[in-house]
């Protein structure tokens, strides 16, 4: 299906972003909502800038588009019998990395975009206010080496986030 030259979701809430886990397979996936995300949910998805040198006397820099750095940012309730924390937490070196599901809104949502695939957690640094909840801020980057690769996704049937090739504008 082509995509519109109509605005349709004029008013997405940050808040309607999910993060889901999946214990399950990578090629037949039962993904579970993290209820325990708090606070601000962040994708960063940016390029390298390979700076294109050039001999023939040019005075502007020009650019060519790197590789793509995807990277997951956000906090999460500190609760050691929680699955969701646990899967987030053991995605370091000596535990394995998460099979994570990243997306602009529910995946009941049609056209909710995002990234799946199995991410390493970088940073698992816990605020310990002296009151207020503690919270557990995480880092989250594509595994090297994974069987189930990050990717983009985009749920066209509702329950579904399938691999979208962005590339394509118009079929």
């Amino acid at each position: 299906m082509g995509l519109s030259t109509v605005i349709t979701e004029c008013q997405n809430d940050g808040r309607d972003a999910r993060l889901y886990y999946n214990l399950a397979t990578c090629e037949n996936p039962v993904f579970n909502l993290h209820v325990g995300i708090i606070n601000d949910l962040n994708l960063a998805d940016t390029s390298d800038e390979n700076q294109v040198n050039r001999r023939d006397g040019a005075t502007i820099k020009t650019y060519n588009p790197g590789d793509q750095d995807i990277n997951v940012t956000g906090t999460q309730i500190v609760d050691g019998n929680y699955q969701g924390y646990a899967v987030i937490v053991r995605a370091k070196k000596g535990g394995k990395p998460a099979d994570l599901l990243i997306l602009s809104g529910p995946i009941t949502e049609i056209n909710a975009i995002g990234y799946r695939g199995k991410f390493w957690n970088f940073d698992r640094t816990i605020a310990m206010p002296s009151e207020g909840e503690q919270e557990q801020s995480f880092s989250l980057k594509p595994a090297a080496c994974s069987d189930c690769p990050v990717r983009p996704v985009k749920v066209a049937v509702e329950g579904i986030a399938a691999d979208w090739d962005q590339s394509i504008v118009s079929s």
